[in-house]
Parts: structure tokens; sequence; C-alpha cells
């Protein structure tokens, strides 16, 4: 066998002998019969879980279960404390019965005044510490401390009683929720706890004001996922929603970042309304989202608002991170990145020579590649006459003697004839020279 399955066997001997190898403080000042059924009862607790039966099952006969619940008894009481959060980490439900099973019942038996009676005490107080317990408890009756309905608290802080289970799981608590007919109770001691820590939570009602939108806005922005809510349950009527004010104040200081405060907003920056009109964002949610993804921080704050109201962002930084996200441009900045016109752009999309999308706003943009592949494939008679150095009406006149047709020819309130670059002449520079030779001879 091995040295840890050993261990209660040893313990034993060295009790019997007053040779001792190994020993443990809380057990050498029992009994060794109380001792032996300490061991036994941590040991099936710590193996086989709170709900195994002692007799008849020869559990309490295997080494591996005594040697266990030695180690339990051996570092007293850390290693009992380890075993009673084990049991409650791994219980399916919420009560004194279902978390501790036979070890509970054992403990309740004890009588007061035993020499093992902190083994009772202790697991009462890990119980009100980590569960709920029904205003029939025994423990409630039988413990010191003073308890707190779950209900009466929710209606002192204004929240719902699952808001309150919520807090108490963050507490360590095991539970399925309060439910009708089940008047849980908490310690004074976990009701002071949560009393903070739902004064870090927020109602929705709170959370329109710390963002400074409308429930519409602010419904939006948790449909996004921008703002979480800490419960959510689905089997109630309505929504019970639950905010970490915390993570709010960090979501608005990360659109904020080091912005300086100003009186009134300039002319070269917007609110995040003026924005979302301006450059066919959608909503503020929409304009929040961008922002984030972006990494875009606001350029100013206003002193007299509060919340999203407050951030005022320059348009044109806006614009850039657009084109950087979307990998695409409107249509002013690829007119102005191909060099010509509105109206030209506009001829070139409606004949299908550029292809224009939609983005998730619903924003019709020109894609980056369009736009590198339009000069790769195109031209026009005033790019060709600037690289021949001639005219525009030379170049149409060279390119209809050689039969070749322009792809797009509109003179419809504004001229744009386009060429495809493959169509050009091998021979066209000649072609341009006796052309240019013709003219002058006719014009003298």
């Amino acid at each position: 066998m091995t040295e840890d399955d050993a261990a209660a066997d040893l313990y034993i001997v060295g009790r019997l002998t007053g040779a001792r190898q190994i020993g443990s403080d809380f057990l050498d000042a029992l009994p060794l019969d109380l001792a032996l059924s300490v061991i036994k009862r941590f040991g099936i607790a710590a193996v086989h879980g709170p709900y195994a039966k002692i007799r008849g099952s020869g559990l309490d006969r295997n080494l591996h279960v005594m040697s266990a619940g030695f180690r339990v008894a051996s570092e007293w009481p850390t290693n009992y404390v380890g075993l009673l959060d084990a049991l409650a980490s791994s219980a399916p439900g919420w009560g004194a019965k279902v978390v501790y099973g036979r070890l509970y019942r054992w403990a309740k038996s004890i009588p007061s005044g035993s020499r093992i009676e902190n083994i009772k005490s202790i697991l009462f107080d890990h119980c009100a510490r980590r569960a709920y317990l029904h205003e029939s408890s025994y423990i409630r009756r039988s413990h010191s401390s003073k308890f707190v309905g779950i209900r009466s608290l929710a209606a002192q802080l204004d929240r719902h009683p699952k808001v309150i289970a919520k807090c108490l799981e963050e507490l360590g608590a095991k539970s399925s929720g309060p439910g009708r007919g089940n008047p849980e109770s908490i310690s004074a001691k976990n009701a002071k706890q949560v009393e903070i820590i739902v004064s870090r939570r927020l109602k929705r009602s709170d959370l329109n004001v710390l963002l400074g939108t409308s429930s519409r806005n602010t419904q939006m922005l948790i449909s996004k996922g921008l703002i979480t809510p800490g419960i959510v349950d689905p089997l109630l009527s309505r929504k019970i929603d639950d905010f970490d004010k915390l993570a709010v104040e960090q979501f608005l200081q990360k659109l904020r970042g080091s912005a300086p405060l100003v009186k009134e907003a300039g002319q070269d920056v917007f609110s995040m309304a003026d924005i979302a009109k301006r450059l066919r964002m959608g909503s503020i949610a929409e304009v929040c989202d961008f922002m984030v993804r972006a990494d875009l921080t606001a350029s100013a704050v206003l002193e007299n608002c509060k919340g999203i109201p407050s951030l005022l962002f320059d348009a044109r930084s806006v614009e850039e991170a657009k084109v950087r996200i979307f990998n695409s441009l409107n249509s002013r900045q690829a007119a102005r990145e191909l060099g010509i016109s509105l109206a030209s752009l506009s001829i070139a999309i409606n004949n299908d020579v550029l292809t224009r999308t939609l983005n998730q706003y619903g924003e019709s943009r020109i894609p980056l590649s369009e736009v590198v592949r339009f000069w790769q494939i195109y031209t026009t008679p005033s790019i060709l006459a600037k690289e021949y150095g001639t005219s525009a009406r030379v170049v149409q006149r060279v390119m209809r003697k050689c039969d070749v047709a322009p792809i797009l020819s509109s003179t419809h309130n504004w001229v744009f004839i386009l060429y495809r670059l493959a169509d050009v002449p091998r021979d066209f520079a000649r072609e341009v020279a006796m052309t240019r030779a013709r003219v002058y001879r006719r014009a003298a």
C-alpha cells in the first residue's frame, strides 16, 4: 500500500502502542473510539459524497476512505472547511440536507458540550455563510447569528429577489433561487455584503441617467452587447436588468479617453447623434459600436452634459476610420481618389463600370479594390492626351479612325468618355502624330 493509504493505520497503531509516527492535535484530544468515528464520517463524505451510507456498506473498512478521513482531521479546521467547500460547490441545490447530506445529520445529532461540538458549529457557520436557510431551518433556530429574509431584503433594496439571488451566488451561495412558498433567509453578515454589491449595481432607470440616453437607445446598446446585464431571467414576464456600475463607467471612459472639457461644441466636432445623421451611421448605438471597434475616443467633452451626449468626435477621424474598418470609400472620397467629378462617378456606377456595396448601416460605398482596379483597366481621353502630348479631341479622332468605341460615353449634362486600356492601339503614338500633322496643315 502507499504511504497515503497507510496514514489512518499508522495513527491507530501509534495511539495503541504509544510509538506515534503520525499525529493530529484534534484527534489526539478525543478518545480513540470517537476519533475513529470522526475519521470514518469525514472519509466517507470526502471520497463517496454526502449521501453515502455507513452501516452495512463496508466503506468504513476501506483504507483509502479511512486515510482520507484522517487527512481531513489532521490539519484542523482548514481541511474540514475545505471539505465543506467541496460539498457546497458540487451540491445540486440549496439547504443543509441537500448540501451536506448525512454529514449534516450526524453533526445535528452531536450534543451540546461534546468534545466534537466544534464540528457542528463549523458546519452550521459554513451553511449560514454559504447557503440559504428556510425560516423553519434547525440551523437558523439554533444559530446565534441574526438572519434576514431574501424577500424583505429585496424590498428594502428596491430590487427583485432574483437580483439578490445573483448577488449571493457571487458570495459563494449555491441555490436554485427563491421560489414561491420558500421564504429563504440569509445571515445578517451576508445581507450586509449583498447591500455593498447592490450599491455597485444599476437599475434600468439609473442606467438611462448615467448614459444620458433614452430607454430605446439604452436597449439598443444592450442589444449590441456594449452594456451587459448582470442577470436576465427569461422565465419571468419582464426582464430583470441588473447592471454593473463600474463596467458602465469603464465603457464611458473608453469612449471619453483623455479628451479635454469644453463649454460648447466647435465647428469641427459633433455629438454622436449628429454623426449618426451626417455620416449615415444609423442610431447612437451603431455609432458607439463603431467607435469601440475602431478604437476612437472623443475629441472633446461638454461640461454641462453627462454620459454619451457630452462626447464630441471629429467627423474627419470617423470617416478615416470607416475607410479602415470597411475597406471602402464614400462617393466624395472615391471621386477625389479617382480624380473625377461626382457626376462622372455616378455615371460609372450606373453603367456598372464601378461596383458599390452597402455597409451594415445601409450606406452606399465603393470598395478600395474597385478604386485601385479602375485605372488599371480604364482610361479617358484627357489622360491619354496628357500622356501623348496632345488634346482630348485629337485622341477621340484617333480612336474613331482606329474603330475603337468607348465603353462609356455620356453627354447628358456632363461629358464623360471612358475607354478600355486594352483597346488602345499599339501604334497609338504614330496615329496621334499623323492626325496632328493633318490638323496643322488644314489650319495653315
